[in-house]
C-alpha cells in the first residue's frame, strides 16, 4: 500500500494504493472537506461513495473477514 496527502490550498485529498500480487493497483481517494471517497480500478473506473457509504463498507468487511 501507498499512501499519498495532496494539499493545495482548494482541497486535500488522502490517496491510497492498494497494490496487489498480481500487479493491480486500484486507488482509493478521500476528500477532506467533500463528502466523497473515490475508488478508481486500473482501468479508470471509478465509484464514488459518501463517507458514510465507506464507512458501512469497511464495517462490513471487518465483520466479514
Amino acid at each position: 500500500q501507498t499512501m499519498a496527502e495532496i494539499d493545495n490550498s482548494e482541497v486535500k485529498v488522502t490517496r491510497i494504493q492498494l497494490c496487489g500480487a498480481q500487479g493491480c493497483c486500484p486507488t482509493v481517494e478521500i476528500h477532506h472537506g467533500f463528502d466523497k471517497v473515490v475508488i478508481t480500478d486500473d482501468d479508470g473506473g471509478k465509484v464514488t461513495l459518501t463517507k458514510e457509504q465507506w464507512q458501512e463498507t469497511l464495517a462490513k468487511v471487518n465483520i466479514d473477514t
